[in-house]
């Protein structure tokens, strides 16, 4: 009887072993899926990081590129303003300085903000009337007032540099 004992006992270790063995694989098997799961979506994640990392330097550096021109930009302009005031009573000066701003305006002008765009515009817009008020004998006091007036403002918008960190909205 004795050996029938053992054999059971043999039997149940045996299969307790495989038993063992059998949940051990699984465990194991379950953890490495649950492993591989997790890095994958690790690496979406990274992938996720990077891809924002990029779209981050590439808005910088749209943004260096647009400040960088900004500042050249207002210079120029700045100098077609000290141009004018320069030149104010030469009508041949000013025809000349009217021409080059007729070329510069349309591709420099959305890299200043609509506030200095607009005073700047009507500033070198009135150079025209002046020109034709340096012909005449008789001189209207009121253009030339409007003129000043509106190169001071120009002269003033762009000397204030509150509006030079504006960006345009796909920048921000």
């Amino acid at each position: 009887m004795e050996g029938k004992w053992l054999i059971y006992v043999a039997l149940i270790s045996g299969g307790m072993t495989i038993a063992g063995i059998t949940i051990g694989w699984a465990l194991s098997f379950f953890q490495q899926r649950w492993t591989r799961e997790q890095d994958k979506k690790d690496e979406i994640r990274r992938q996720e990081q990077r891809r924002k990392d990029e779209k981050w330097k590439q808005t910088q550096l749209r943004i260096n590129i647009f400040l960088e021109k900004r500042f050249k930009t207002y210079s120029e302009a700045l100098e077609f303003v000290y141009d004018v005031e320069q030149h104010q009573h030469d009508a041949e000066e000013l025809e000349a300085i009217r021409k080059k701003w007729i070329e510069w305006h349309p591709s420099n002008c959305l890299y200043v903000p609509p506030s200095v765009r607009n005073d700047l515009f009507v500033a070198m817009n009135m150079i025209a009337p002046i020109i034709v008020d340096l012909s005449n004998q008789d001189r209207d006091k009121e253009i030339w007032r409007i003129f000043k007036e509106d190169l001071q403002n120009a002269k003033t918008r762009l000397m204030n540099l509150n509006d030079v960190g504006w960006l345009p909205e796909d920048l921000e």
